[in-house]
């Protein structure tokens, strides 16, 4: 809702408000809370899911069909298990859904919302997850009288038990 500049009369000091004067600040009044309920007092909740499951870690913004600035979701916190997306206004919503390793979605929601609106992500064709760090954790060992056993082979991200008994995680960790 534009918000416009009712009709201001100019005024000397001493004389009295009329009728008309006083209406006109009453409906500028009238108009200025409307404009400022207009301002994002509604809300919605977006579920996201990936075979059934929640996906964590989701990026969410609503932009508002027509005029206006676009809204982030808020993150999931506490025991929820869908999204929020706080300080629209009633209307036409257009809610874009981002989450890495996935396709991205996007979704038209009108608002007021009654029930969750529910986006399933599907995997993106190619991931790439860089990894935090490349080496050999020896995490527990168990040494006979000959030696340690070791690993030999790169293992990415996997726990190996060799037959001698020491165990060690080695390759790629993140």
């Amino acid at each position: 809702m534009a918000l416009t500049k009712p009709p201001l009369a100019t005024v000397e000091p001493g004389r009295p408000i009329t009728a008309q004067g006083w209406n006109a600040i009453i409906d500028g009044l009238s108009l200025l809370y409307d404009a400022v309920m207009a301002f994002g007092s509604g809300n919605f909740q977006v579920s996201v899911q990936a075979g059934g499951r929640i996906v964590d870690g989701v990026e969410i913004v609503a932009e508002p069909v027509g005029d206006g600035l676009p809204v982030a979701g808020l993150p999931l916190f506490g025991t929820r298990t869908t999204y929020l997306v706080t300080g629209v206004s009633d209307g036409a919503w257009r809610v874009h859904v981002s989450a890495p390793g996935f396709t991205d979605q996007t979704v038209d929601v009108t608002v007021p919302a009654n029930a969750p609106v529910t986006v399933n992500l599907a995997r993106a064709a190619s991931v790439w997850v860089r990894p935090i760090r490349l080496g050999t954790v020896t995490i527990g060992s168990s040494r006979t009288a000959a030696a340690t056993t070791s690993l030999s082979r790169v293992v990415v991200g996997s726990t190996t038990s060799p037959a001698a008994g020491s165990w060690a995680r080695t390759g790629w960790f993140w």
